[in-house]
């Protein structure tokens, strides 16, 4: 079974659609209010009304290619995760630190103490490679997850550091070599969604790292290496107060966006922040906020997007900065995203190290337009002076949802004014590159901007599809040409002079080198990072004047939401794949142990599952709205165009009133569906969940709808309990006819009577109550004792003294108690009912020193070869953790893992070998039996099917010789060790399973 965790993309729409118009005008004011809501309700509303204009304004572009959407993804984070504030997240960068040291031997990087732990190793699956990739049309590249900030050493330009949004730091000594090797130096800092990262210019070893992407996973702490990233100091969280005179308010970053150091004073750092500016002049140990003058009547807080050096006057630095305000006092600037009219974004000049700053709004320096995010970029300041430095600003509309152009200044950015330019190569057969304004819709998601340190005029810009150059920057009309294209192989690409070359969408950072030897210029992408040494060269701009290279083999920082697998049991376990983040659908390219995944669906991947019944497997992926299927028996799956759209029909007897299939499409499939009852897998739609059993056993509509909508409350609405609990997460199903759909309002659905061969209209569904356990003993479960946003649920594989569906277990990713506070460590994410959910137990530990991390879990699951039902794995934000005895204790489960996300976890059919899927650090294996002492004999039923036939007899064979210190594949397995006192696999446990073959074990 397959946990979908995440979002997907959109075929792109032809044409502006009445679901764009609806997001970049009428409903975007309110979506702070929304998304800043303490009320998941209110969260869940904003998804569902857009999930609704999006379904009836829906379409298939040219190529049926695929998009990612980050406004909808960030709608989707907070529905999942909720809205974490400072002080949880600095709570937590206290527990992974304080995890990270009670479980130091387990950490990357630490001695191993015996050769018997190699089998209890994680194994990296990568990606690491790609043969192609897939996304409407075939393209041969190689991307990797969503750089932030790329720092490049002063004098070895051969050694560059790259901080990315959920895999940390990563550092290479020969990025000059054509496929540089990398490797991680954040394994262990507890956080790895990184934002700003930089370099201390006169210490190049001293390198000061934020924690926080912008629209993903928060952070807000900053720490330092001086060493080069092999060892970093513990976090220091960023807190300050603002005294907006009739109000004080305290803030504490979430958000880091820029890092900088000044060049003439490195004791002095900068660090923009989500809530503002702050400062050290001490080298890190400590930070102030700095209250930048608004250019209102009002004193306001506000938000930083970029610094930069403009130059010095006697020894002193100066610089520039931009930033967006607060829409009101006493408000907290708004997230990325959020902007609207009355959040205008400001420009500040400092001439004393950044001790004091002047708004040039204030000044009235600015153009009359009204903007929203500003990006700065400035050229190289002269040795003469500190005030004739050219800066550039890439520029959001105040709604943050349009391009607005750029502004130029000639003197260190005291004022600026308009740069007007003409396009000198518009892309001829798509809409998307035909202007300047290449952030677009999604200008406050991707922007970035540099200029050339030998030459002003040298300029390069990046957005949402195209990358774009100007080599007369500080002319009154500069000239435009695009140099890159998100999609260029299916012609989106073709310019009048050539066809562009492919840099990945969504631009987010680039940082412009020069040395003897010439210049490069490095961009990250959602897709990674590229490179191009001639991306000013040759004219006009088009593909025989103008390269780029694509240094992401290695980089295994990837955003994985699911991971799907087939298994020993089958004879498949080399098939894995799963969905990621703007990087589609990643399938593994051989039958070996390889680490290159292809790309065979576009856009953003979400969901995925194997389902394998007697003489039928099928493939499931899905994105935006939409799930994917491929039928291996049929077609090879590593290929891109064979998979193929199969959606729900929504309007059926049994189908809810106002149903949707939502932007986070999630499948799980029915272990126990078999070839007379079909192909199953499950796919919860925002009211329902439907079952797909395949031609011909539900004709036309392969999709089956379970449940009735004749419901108690004479509603005809598919929510139980009124018409504002929604489905939101992945079904489960572990049991035949029972299954359970995490929901809003922190209640589950649970069914324990829809077996594969019982129609869907006899299902019948149960709520259970809020999760939340009498912690104080009064007989009420108060909301400081509730947790909301459920995350997964899953039933024990072995039997119960209870009836079938009334024991499961389930976790919750919630930030912060029902009442807002902080979840307690009595209370914990775990949770286990026997009563179907009318009641809670806490699942954390015993409090014997052991016990499970109070930080959001995403999943769990049994290993279904420990038929006690003791066994449980859990995905944590920091890692994964195991218990053996029922979850009295639990410990940091495997060694070699990072502390990252993990968003799902596959158990093979015998517990034989897990696989997981994180958020940033790709795909993991590792083989819990195969260290295992045998304990008593096993059994030799190898694919628990309690019949000894060939695949148990093929199991034991390739094992022979293997023992509990085997370090390589196959692993000894203690199952298949029958006879004798020594732990191995040996002729005689060979022997005992051929007197038993054909009969039972």
């Amino acid at each position: 079974m397959s946990i979908c965790l995440g979002v997907s993309a959109v075929a792109v729409p032809t044409g502006v659609s009445a679901y764009k118009r609806w997001r970049d005008a009428n409903r975007r004011a309110t979506l702070q209010d929304y998304l800043q809501s303490s009320d998941p309700e209110a969260q869940w509303k904003l998804t569902e009304e857009a999930e609704e204009e999006r379904e009836e304004n829906k379409g298939e572009g040219p190529m049926d290619e695929e998009w990612d959407e980050p406004f909808m993804r960030a709608i989707a984070w907070r529905g999942f995760y909720g809205q974490p504030t400072p002080e949880l997240t600095a709570r937590w960068a206290q527990i992974a630190n304080d995890e990270s040291r009670k479980w130091a031997d387990l950490m990357p990087g630490a001695k191993r103490r015996s050769a018997a732990l190699n089998g209890l190793s994680w194994v990296n699956l990568g990606p690491t490679d790609a043969k192609f990739q897939f996304n409407g049309t075939r393209y041969t590249q190689v991307d990797s997850g969503r750089p932030t900030s790329i720092v490049v050493h002063p004098s070895n330009p051969d050694i560059v550091y790259v901080a990315t949004s959920g895999g940390g730091v990563w550092k290479t000594f020969d990025f000059s070599s054509a496929d540089p090797v990398w490797f991680p130096v954040t394994e262990t800092i507890g956080n790895l969604a990184t934002g700003g990262l930089a370099m201390d210019p006169k210490h190049p070893e001293t390198l000061y790292l934020g924690l926080g992407d912008s629209f993903d996973v928060a952070g807000g702490q900053v720490l330092k290496t001086t060493d080069g990233g092999a060892t970093w100091s513990a976090p220091v969280t960023l807190t300050g107060t603002y005294d907006l005179g009739t109000a004080v308010l305290n803030v504490t970053a979430l958000r880091i966006r820029t890092v900088q150091v000044d060049p003439n004073n490195t004791n002095i750092v900068f660090v923009g922040s989500n809530v503002g500016l702050f400062r050290s002049t001490d080298g890190g140990q400590s930070f102030s906020l700095v209250d930048l003058p608004n250019s209102g009547a009002n004193k306001l807080a506000e938000s930083v997007w970029s610094i930069v050096y403009t130059g010095q006057v006697g020894g002193v630095s100066r610089w520039a900065l931009s930033g967006v305000y607060a829409s009101a006092v006493g408000a907290l600037p708004p997230d990325a995203g959020q902007g609207t009219s009355a959040t205008p974004g400001d420009i500040w000049v400092s001439t004393d190290a950044g001790a004091s700053w002047s708004s040039r709004k204030a000044a009235g320096s600015l153009p009359g337009t009204s903007v929203g995010r500003i990006d700065l970029a400035a050229g190289t300041p002269s040795a003469a002076d500190g005030v004739t430095t050219v800066v550039y600003a890439q520029l959001a509309a105040a709604s943050e949802t349009a391009s607005a152009g750029y502004w130029r200044s000639m003197n260190s950015g005291q004022s600026f004014s308009l740069m007007a330019g003409t396009m000198g190569n518009p892309t001829t057969t798509s809409t998307n590159c035909q202007n300047p304004n290449t952030s677009g819709a999604q200008a406050y998601y991707g922007q970035a901007i540099a200029v050339d340190p030998a030459n002003n005029d040298n300029v390069i810009v990046g957005g949402v599809y195209c990358g774009l150059r100007t080599r007369n920057g500080t002319a009154s009309t500069p000239l435009w040409e695009n140099v890159a294209h998100w999609l260029p192989t299916g012609g989106g690409g073709d310019t009048a002079t050539g066809r562009l070359p492919y840099v990945h969408a969504d631009w987010h950072t680039m940082t412009f080198v020069r040395t003897a030897k010439g210049y490069t210029v490095l961009a990250g992408t959602d897709g990674g990072i590229f490179a191009s040494t001639d991306v000013f060269d040759g004219s006009p701009a088009n593909d025989t004047t103008i390269t780029w290279r694509f240094p992401n083999r290695g980089i295994v920082t990837h955003l994985f939401y699911s991971v799907s697998s087939g298994d020993e049991t089958t004879g498949n376990a080399f098939v894995a794949y799963g969905g990621l983040q703007d990087n589609g659908t990643r399938f593994r390219d051989s039958k070996t142990a390889s680490t290159t995944f292809n790309q065979v669906v576009g856009g953003d991947g979400i969901g995925s599952a194997v389902v394998q019944v007697p003489g039928d497997t099928t493939y499931w992926a899905s994105v935006q709205f939409s799930p994917r299927l491929c039928d291996p028996d049929q077609y090879d799956c590593n290929v891109g165009s064979n998979w193929f759209r199969y959606d729900p029909t929504l309007d059926g007897p049994l189908a809810c009133a106002g149903d949707s299939v939502p932007f986070l499409v999630h499948l799980a499939n029915v272990p126990t569906a078999t070839a007379s009852t079909g192909a199953g897998v499950l796919l919860s739609t925002t009211l329902g969940v439907y079952r797909y059993k395949g031609d011909p056993f539900v004709s036309p509509d392969p999709w089956e709808e379970l449940g009735s909508r004749t419901k108690t409350d004479g509603t005809g609405v598919c929510a139980p309990t009124g018409s504002s609990q929604r489905n939101f997460l992945l079904p489960s199903a572990t049991v035949d006819g029972v299954y359970g759909v995490p929901m809003s309002g922190g209640r589950f659905r649970v069914t324990s009577n829809c077996t594969m061969s019982t129609p869907g209209n006899q299902c019948v569904w149960s709520v259970t109550n809020v999760l939340g356990v009498d912690l104080n003993g009064n007989g009420t479960v108060e909301t400081s004792e509730r947790v909301l946003n459920t995350a997964y649920i899953d039933f024990p594989p072995g039997p119960t003294a209870e009836a079938a569906g009334k024991v499961f277990v389930v976790t919750s990713t919630a930030p912060s108690a029902a009442s807002g506070g902080p979840v307690p460590d009595a209370l914990g994410h775990v949770f286990i009912t026997r009563d179907g959910g009318l009641t809670w137990s806490v699942l954390k530990g015993n409090g014997t020193g052991f016990d499970l991390p109070n930080v959001p879990v995403s999943v769990i699951r049994f290993d279904p070869g420990d038929l006690t039902n003791n066994t449980l794995y859990a995905g944590t934000d920091i890692g994964m953790y195991r218990t053996t005895d029922g979850g009295q204790t639990w410990q940091r489960f495997g060694y070699g893992l990072p502390m990252v996300k993990v968003t799902d976890i596959f158990v093979s059919r015998t517990g034989a070998f897990l696989r997981i899927s994180t958020y940033g650090r790709g795909l993991w294996e590792i083989h819990p039996s195969a260290t295992a002492d045998k304990g008593v004999n096993g059994n030799g039923d190898f694919d628990r099917n309690q019949q000894i036939d060939f695949v148990d007899l093929l199991s034991t064979a390739n094992r022979l010789g293997t023992t509990p210190v085997t370090g390589a594949a196959p692993f000894y397995d203690w199952n298949q060790d029958q006879t004798g006192s020594v732990n191995a696999i040996d002729d005689a446990d060979l022997s005992q399973l051929l007197t038993r073959y054909g009969g039972r074990p």
